[in-house]
């Protein structure tokens, strides 16, 4: 579940910004991907 949302995130246009700005691969994967593509994982956690 996390991958499939990573990989949807990863396709926005926030994401292509942040890359065409000069920031490298790692800082955008793990400051703006990986925090919103938890959301839906937290939220399915939550309801057990």
């Amino acid at each position: 579940m996390m991958r499939g949302n990573l990989l949807d995130v990863m396709k926005m246009q926030y994401i292509e910004t942040a890359r065409a700005k000069g920031l490298s691969k790692n800082k955008v994967l793990f400051k703006h991907a990986v925090p919103n593509a938890l959301h839906p994982v937290i939220m399915n956690l939550g309801s057990f």
